[in-house]
């Protein structure tokens, strides 16, 4: 058994062994500052026609479209079939739409804030909406960059409308280089090889943390 007490520490990397590869990605899951069920007592004596659906936003940054169709075929397939059957799925693409150098600051602040430009005060992130809905939705959000993007591009710290966040792991030197550019050709997040993190895929980790949220 491992007892961790400082409340801020979400996830551990343990191992068989000190000179083992391979490790098991532990995560804590600690209840939120304000229960989810706390947050869901507005929905008592209503009867909700349908139940909330989970809404899951995957953002990747940054890749071409015909990348994407080259490197993703499985997940085109599942989009475009998606949107063939006209039930109220739509699917846009966005033809002949060229960035010239980096975007990635006005592109993720209009994604997840409604406005490309920089505001003062800055404006709420679309989870905080989630987080303060009477449906009582759960919040969590994982970056496999080693960075806080409420901090880094709107200069506010919106942790506290997120039940659940995991970027520590991320940022361990295994991955996220400690000493020299940690976004070079051959390491870090946008390395042209295979990114791991003790032995798996680094986009397994994600996917296995979301899934365990939902």
């Amino acid at each position: 058994p491992v007892q961790i007490d400082d409340p801020n520490v979400g996830a551990i990397v343990a191992k068989c062994g000190p000179e083992s590869d391979v490790g098991k990605l532990l995560l804590r899951v600690a209840s939120p500052k304000q229960s989810i069920l706390e947050r869901g007592t507005a929905m008592q004596g209503r009867v909700l026609k349908h139940e909330p659906p989970n809404i899951l936003l995957i953002l990747l940054d940054a890749v071409s479209r015909r990348h994407f169709f080259r490197k993703m075929p499985k997940t085109v397939t599942v989009l475009e079939s998606l949107a063939a059957k006209h039930d109220g799925h739509s699917l846009h693409q966005f033809f002949r739409y060229h960035a010239i150098g980096f975007s990635t600051d006005p592109n993720t602040r209009a994604l997840y804030t409604n406005s490309s430009g920089k505001h003062s005060p800055p404006l709420d992130p679309i989870w905080k909406e989630f987080h303060g809905s009477h449906l009582g939705y759960m919040t969590g959000r994982v970056e496999t960059n080693c960075e806080d993007w409420s901090t880094q591009y709107t200069g506010q710290v919106s942790s506290e409308y997120l039940d659940y966040e995991l970027i520590a792991p991320f940022c361990l030197p295994e991955y996220y280089p400690a000493e020299g550019n940690p976004f070079g050709n051959f390491q870090g997040p946008y390395s042209i090889r295979a990114r791991c993190l003790s032995g798996q895929y680094v986009h397994n980790r994600s996917e296995e943390h979301t899934s365990e949220l939902q």
